[in-house]
């Protein structure tokens, strides 16, 4: 199982149900010390409610040793989707719409200036910091957070405000497994 790409399950589905506050710490702590690189951390969150007035935020921690907690400061966030629908596949009347959360920005370049390169992706920046606001306007989230550049412990804080109080949460960090233990 080493130098393999492993999934933690950060939170596992479930319903917050508090108005204001802090919601929930998810799934207690978990340890990443044996992961290499960049990790994937995909978040779903969503409620049947209208959003307005209400908020959800998240803040992703990290700690030495599980009692001192304090907010990643540098991740990247994917914030846009991309969607490239194919036509006719199989047969003369299928469609189907692919979206994608896209890690950067796509850019079309000169192909004589460049060259030949048309488009290419700009890679995201690592300049954010927690917490995040999220939205029901778009349900799934995805950042790139290095663990390796903090603790040996992550959790996350949901806390919700506002009218909207079932909103539906789950959370899994994705990265490669290593052969030495750190």
């Amino acid at each position: 199982m080493f130098n393999v790409p492993i999934t933690i399950v950060l939170a596992s589905g479930q319903n917050l149900t508090v108005n204001g506050g802090v919601g929930l710490v998810t799934n207690g702590p978990i340890d990443v010390r044996m992961l290499d690189g960049l990790s994937s951390l995909d978040v779903v969150a969503i409620t049947n409610v209208g959003t307005a007035g209400s908020t959800l935020q998240f803040k992703l921690e990290s700690s030495p040793d599980t009692i001192t907690w304090t907010p990643i400061t540098s991740f990247a966030a994917i914030t846009t989707t991309t969607s490239i629908i194919y036509t006719n596949i199989a047969n003369t009347n299928t469609t189907a719409t692919d979206a994608f959360l896209i890690p950067g920005t796509y850019t079309n370049y000169s192909a004589t200036a460049n060259l030949g390169v048309g488009t290419v992706l700009l890679p995201l920046n690592y300049t954010n910091g927690f917490p995040i606001t999220l939205t029901n306007s778009q349900s799934n989230y995805k950042f790139s957070v290095d663990p390796d550049a903090n603790s040996r412990y992550f959790h996350i804080v949901w806390q919700s405000g506002g009218a909207v109080t079932n909103w539906s949460v789950s959370a899994t960090l994705t990265s490669i497994h290593s052969t030495v233990l750190k």
